[in-house]
């Protein structure tokens, strides 16, 4: 392609339009052979059919990312369009010539075209922003104002919050969702706090929670606890503190089943009845 210009193209070193750019890069058009031998991360500018041969030929770059795998990316190299193979029934190399070819002069002339004409577009665009300096200025104060009312709800929000924090052997209850509760129970876990999480990114402790039955698979924000006025002793949870590492990981739904006085959630409770017809009206 660069043999067939009469002068050296602005195009050679673009960094937005990658396709025009590699294109001018290469000494010869590119064949099978020359993907057969091409190195990993190699990059060649060319033309392809998207779906069937009666499409019209589209602007690609293919780079080759393994010995037997290329990436076809957008004439400007953001997106992956598609992975193909280099040889098989659908591979680059076989599909040569009908599928992929070395584009043309005319097609190198279209894309400088219709590059130039979004260029232009978007200094059109620019120019008429930077004719109204008036609107600018009012963009900017409203833009200025909803930023200093956004810091301002934040803070005032952040000064009415006020985070609890628990210490280990608290007793808590966190809320259960419906699903997981039966009607003949309460609507909240009562837990006992058994470690304390704090990370280096944050200043919000997290909480690890267990029961009789087991420790609690998620770690907790104050915001989802609530304390009750009761101790470990009178609740029966003394022993949990001093072993929950040994204790089994569970959901909020397991623990809620085995604390339950009727079991989970759909317990069915059948009889032992051999007949056709129930005796006990079960």
């Amino acid at each position: 392609m660069p043999s067939l210009l009469t002068e050296p193209s602005s195009y050679a070193n673009d960094a937005h339009h990658h396709w025009l750019s590699i294109l001018l890069k290469v000494s010869a058009p590119v064949d099978a052979n020359m993907l057969e031998g091409a190195s990993l991360c190699t990059c060649f500018a060319v033309v392809d059919k998207e779906s069937k041969l009666t499409d019209p030929w589209r602007r690609v770059i293919i780079r080759k990312v393994c010995k037997n795998l290329w990436e076809v990316l957008d004439e400007f190299g953001k997106s992956v369009l598609d992975n193909v193979t280099q040889h098989g029934e659908k591979g680059i190399v076989d599909r040569w010539g009908a599928w992929y070819r070395h584009p043309n002069l005319r097609e190198y002339k279209h894309a400088i075209l219709t590059d130039k004409c979004c260029k232009s577009a978007t200094e059109d665009r620019e120019l008429h922003l930077r004719e109204y300096p008036k609107r600018k200025h009012l963009h900017n104060s409203a833009y200025d104002s909803m930023t200093q009312q956004g810091q301002a709800m934040k803070k005032k929000a952040q000064n009415k919050t006020k985070i609890a924090s628990f210490d280990l052997g608290s007793i808590v209850q966190v809320p259960l969702h419906d699903v997981d509760t039966t009607k003949a129970d309460g609507k909240n876990l009562t837990l006992v706090v058994v470690e304390v999480v704090t990370k280096d990114d944050t200043s919000c402790p997290m909480y690890h929670l267990a029961c009789r039955a087991g420790v609690l698979d998620t770690l907790y924000h104050s915001s989802h606890m609530t304390t009750i006025e009761s101790t470990s002793d009178i609740l029966g949870l003394e022993n949990v503190i001093e072993e929950w590492t040994g204790l089994p990981r569970i959901r909020e739904r397991k623990a809620a089943a085995l604390l339950s006085m009727v079991g989970d959630q759909g317990k069915h409770i059948g009889c032992r009845c051999k007949r056709g017809t129930c005796l006990t009206k079960r």
